[in-house]
């Protein structure tokens, strides 16, 4: 079976074990969907579980509201061109840094300062950073391939 999608939202994620084994099994999923799950066992469940996602050649992920997420464990996900990590409280991008073959990227509501490790990401085309703590946006204000860049309303 081919399954393109894989849509999980406000689940509350108890038993993520079942996420792993989700994964093992369709591994044509390109879009995932994990929105509002308030996810805390991300090494030792569900996100050590990005070795699996990291096997399906995800292009688009949604990991909004989630604050309690281990970052460090997207850096696997290479082919991403779209991730959407809205009201997560991170404080650091650095995390995204490799990961050349995004496009668009939602960092809204956080609590971000720096933006200099964006600046490597030469194929990004739409960047969210409002409502931050950012103060200096010269890193990346000569970004080349900006089409839509939104930086309002930082705390």
């Amino acid at each position: 079976m081919k399954i393109r999608c894989f849509y999980l939202a406000q689940s509350q994620m108890g038993k993520t074990c079942i996420i792993s084994k989700i994964f093992s099994r369709f591994r044509q999923i390109i879009n995932g969907y994990f929105a509002e799950n308030l996810l805390t066992y991300t090494r030792s469940k569900i996100f050590s579980s990005f070795q699996n996602l990291c096997k399906l050649n995800l292009t688009s992920i949604n990991l909004c509201s989630n604050p309690n997420l281990d970052l460090d464990s997207l850096r696997g996900l290479v082919n991403l061109t779209s991730i959407n990590l809205c009201s997560n409280e991170i404080q650091n991008v650095d995390f995204l840094r490799g990961l050349v073959n995004l496009k668009s990227i939602n960092l809204w509501n956080n609590r971000i300062q720096n933006v200099e490790p964006l600046k490597e990401l030469v194929n990004l085309k739409e960047l969210d950073l409002s409502w931050n703590r950012i103060k200096d946006f010269s890193p990346i204000k000569n970004h080349p391939n900006f089409k839509k860049y939104y930086i309002g309303d930082q705390k």
